[in-house]
């Protein structure tokens, strides 16, 4: 049998398999693509191994000084959003 799964197609499925999004009625023809592609099957190799060392890696915290650039930022659009508003219906 032909295996019609094209390589973006098993890479989209892949990263969703990943994330242990639900299952394809296709999953047989996806998990049979690696096997006929060096490359697919390279790759998820690889994304694998990269997926299981993130997911044991402590969370991040980033800097404060980054925080409170980004809640300024959020803070300035949302200034400005109200101050569109009342312009419009004013």
């Amino acid at each position: 049998m032909k295996n019609n799964v094209r390589c973006s197609d098993y890479q989209a499925w892949f990263m969703d398999s990943l994330r242990e999004a639900s299952p394809s009625s296709r999953a047989a023809e996806f998990h049979a693509h690696p096997v006929t592609c060096d490359e697919c099957r390279m790759a998820s190799a690889e994304l694998r191994a990269s997926w299981e060392t993130f997911a044991n890696l402590p969370p991040l915290e980033p800097p404060r000084a980054l925080q409170e650039k980004a809640r300024g930022a959020v803070l300035a659009l949302m200034a400005e959003e109200r101050a569109s508003a009342r312009h419009a219906t004013g």
